[in-house]
């Protein structure tokens, strides 16, 4: 694939996730795809690195149990080669507390016989543990 069609993945993967078209979101995937998030205390779904696409759907399923996201703009895509950087904003409610929380946050994909193998992400894991705390 070319770097234009990745982010042309990777963007379709936003829209599916952004519109609750999760099996869509999927099919984007992967089999085993290889999904690495923060392990944050006291966040529910935060627990750490998940692989293939039921865990994926687990760890979906689990974040919107766990919060209301309220914002998610994608402000810039970066590609080289098979990686995808998207660079963004997020902003979400937990359900737990009411009390919403924003950070900058960068996920890095890697695309795979045109399918998004590995997401990687990065944001103020403190700003999402402090919402959380009761």
């Amino acid at each position: 694939m070319t770097e234009s069609s990745n982010v042309e993945l990777a963007k379709r993967g936003y829209a599916a996730f952004m519109s609750g078209d999760i099996p869509g979101l999927l099919e984007l995937c992967t089999a085993d795809i290889d999904f690495i998030y923060p392990s944050i205390a006291g966040v529910p779904y935060a627990t750490g690195s998940r692989r293939g696409l039921d865990a994926f759907r687990q760890f979906i399923d689990e974040l919107a149990e766990a919060e209301e996201t309220e914002a998610f703009p994608q402000d810039q895509f970066i590609a080289q080669g098979d990686s995808v950087v998207m660079l963004g904003t997020y902003r979400a409610r937990a359900r737990s507390t009411g009390r919403v929380w924003e950070s900058a946050i960068a996920q890095v994909m890697t695309v795979r016989d045109a399918k998004i193998k590995k997401m990687e992400t990065f944001f103020d894991t403190a700003a999402s543990a402090e919402a959380y705390r009761s």
